[in-house]
């Protein structure tokens, strides 16, 4: 059985970082500046497991939202692409957001993807957070609890559906990216469908 994710996010949240993580290899180009090294979707596959399931998981990384070398219009089409990367459709749009840097911007974002591809977008996400170690110890929910608004309304909105990925040198890295595959494989079970072709259409028409 196929799982089938999208990360999106702005440039400079760490998509093709959670995707190389998630791969348990470097797949993705990643780099450690604000400027977006993903201008085009790619795509990735490993096998994992339950404690009574074999899945085989497919990443698409895909171009960082408001990167100033691409405009909007085009920047949607190579997500429109993504979309069948993944057919026949994402179990799952990964919304990727760095702690500590959620502005309007973000929020902005996340707008334009429910614009592009309905609110339904929504029942499909999924909200990780990078640069954990900024959280100095501090859970995730502590966080949530003072951040900004548009936050917590993403995360409502994704029901409540989050995790943390840790950093790379860190010795907790490992488990936090075990966290993040258990809370794919144990939110399929709670949708049992996927992202559709029509669902996409119908948002655009």
């Amino acid at each position: 059985e196929e799982i089938r994710v999208i990360l999106i996010g702005k440039t400079g949240a760490g998509k093709s970082y959670l995707g190389n993580a998630l791969m348990g290899r470097e797949l993705f180009k990643s780099s450690v500046t604000a400027e977006s090294v993903t201008t085009f979707c790619a795509s990735g596959k490993r096998k994992i497991k339950s404690r009574s399931h074999k899945y085989i998981l497919k990443v698409i990384d895909t171009p960082g939202l408001k990167d100033n070398r691409m405009s909007e219009k085009e920047t949607c089409g190579e997500l429109a692409r993504c979309i069948s990367l993944s057919l026949p459709g994402p179990h799952f749009f990964v919304i990727v957001i760095q702690i500590g840097r959620f502005t309007d911007e973000e929020l902005k974002v996340v707008e334009m993807l429910k614009k592009e591809f309905g609110v339904e977008l929504m029942n499909f996400a999924l909200v990780v957070f990078t640069h954990g170690f900024k959280l100095s110890g501090m859970s995730i929910e502590k966080y949530l609890e003072t951040a900004p608004a548009g936050l917590q309304k993403v995360v409502k909105e994704s029901d409540n559906r989050y995790a943390v990925l840790g950093d790379q040198r860190d010795r907790t890295f490992q488990k936090s990216v075990k966290n993040i595959i258990y809370l794919i494989v144990n939110s399929l079970g709670s949708l049992h469908m996927y992202y559709t072709n029509e669902m996409f259409n119908q948002a655009n028409e």
